[in-house]
């Protein structure tokens, strides 16, 4: 009796379970579609936003964030999965945990991008009102304007073509293990890059500054391989 009431129980909690899980499936936001204060979140699965949207916060578990040209969101989040904005899209802020971030031309973000595991790319002609950072992944900007500051543990930093930063370029010493190899973090700031703060280097770093470019003092780590180039 007591096995029978057991197997019973169990078959209910199974069956309650099945009924209150959502279903996890792909999103597809069609273009020109408006809802600026409906939140989208996907789960298991891509979550895909068309041309000429305007949506409230995208978020996606397991899964890949693709938006289109000329969108507007919130907060763009993603666990595992990349995140890709096409051009002339603006957000709020932008963050992935297991995934790369590309924007294309004139994406503007409002306050910080950011990345644990994977890179973060910006084509040109953009700008981040906050921050640029990653933990494990290069960052490399081109043409774009970064409010706060740029900043990684262990990636290289690419500043091409103007690119100014209001704030410091910071590379922070390892924390925990890394996959990148034991190598110094490459550092190159290109022509006509503009850093207002300094450089704060907390391990030792290959650091290449074009003869055009304008940064501020150099402070912590000795930077190796031949230093300014």
């Amino acid at each position: 009796m007591y096995k029978q009431s057991r197997t019973v129980l169990a078959t209910l909690l199974i069956a309650s379970l099945a009924i209150s899980m959502p279903t996890l499936a792909r999103v597809t936001i069609e273009d020109g579609h408006k809802a600026p204060n409906k939140d989208y979140r996907s789960a298991n699965d891509s979550l895909r936003v068309g041309s000429d949207v305007e949506v409230g916060d995208l978020s996606a578990t397991n899964g890949a964030i693709r938006i289109g040209d000329n969108s507007v969101m919130k907060e763009v989040s993603s666990v595992n999965g990349s995140v890709q904005m096409g051009n002339n899209s603006h957000a709020r802020s932008v963050d992935s945990v297991n995934g790369g971030i590309k924007m294309g031309e004139y994406t503007t973000v409002e306050r910080n991008v950011e990345s644990v595991n994977g890179s973060i790319q910006l084509r040109g002609n953009g700008e981040i009102g906050g921050d640029v950072s990653t933990v494990n992944g290069g960052i490399s900007l081109k043409s774009t304007r970064v409010g706060g500051n740029v900043e990684t543990y262990n990636g290289d930093i690419e500043l091409e073509a103007g690119t100014e930063v209001m704030g410091d370029l910071m590379v922070h010493k390892s924390k925990g293990k890394s996959w990148r190899k034991p190598d110094a973090n490459e550092i190159y700031i290109g022509a006509d890059v503009v850093i207002h703060g300094d450089l704060y280097f907390e391990k030792d770093v290959e650091l290449h500054v074009d003869p055009s470019a304008r940064i501020g003092k150099i402070i912590g780590s000795e930077f190796v391989e031949g230093g300014l180039k």
